[in-house]
């Protein structure tokens, strides 16, 4: 009789045990959206890189320098195939697992001891104990935070990033055209 409640408290156990290590899903697609969304607002641009999507292949990028480049092609190449940029765009996804992480707290131990009456009397015994460190729950708010403050600060950074990669395609691109208006009139 006293084995069956054994049994019972160890499924019992068991089962709390696989709650608790329960994966979390990441999914840092809001925040791509978000950053996105600041990027379109704040330059006027529509095509912005998206890290969900493919990359622009070698083919698309001949096509659209295939009849020379017009302001409106360079500025959105600005934002959809510039390699730092999208470098930049995955730190998103390290923040956003950061922020995750952040709200998760460590896994508790779990220790069982078995012990055996010596001489075959049945006094067999199994204890259990499981630990999780009470710190963690005083620390979680400031961390999750913490986190929560360093993937907005991330966004900012890139949406600020892409003005820049913007601003610095729309000069390089003005002094192309000043260039080859210059070359022009001296030819004339």
């Amino acid at each position: 009789m006293n084995t069956h409640k054994e049994n019972k408290w160890v499924a019992a156990v068991s089962l709390l045990s696989l709650a608790l290590s329960a994966c979390v899903q990441v999914d840092p697609a809001p925040d791509f959206e978000s950053a996105q969304r600041m990027i379109t607002e704040s330059t006027g641009e529509a095509q912005v890189f998206d890290p969900l999507q493919p990359a622009l292949t070698e083919a698309e990028i001949d096509s659209i320098l295939a009849d020379g480049l017009a302001l409106e092609e360079a500025l959105s190449l600005a934002l959809t195939n510039q390699r730092d940029l999208q470098a930049s765009f995955h730190e998103i996804g390290i923040a956003h697992a950061d922020w995750v992480q952040s709200q998760l707290l460590s896994n508790p131990s779990l220790d069982m001891l078995f012990r055996f009456a010596s001489g075959g009397s049945g006094g067999d015994v199994l204890e259990a104990s499981a630990g999780l460190e009470i710190m963690q729950l005083w620390r979680l708010s400031a961390r999750t935070e913490s986190a929560s403050a360093n993937l907005d600060a991330t966004i900012l950074q890139i949406a600020r990033q892409a003005s820049e990669y913007l601003s610095s395609a729309r000069q390089a691109y003005f002094e192309a055209v000043a260039a080859q208006d210059l070359f022009q009139v001296a030819q004339e």
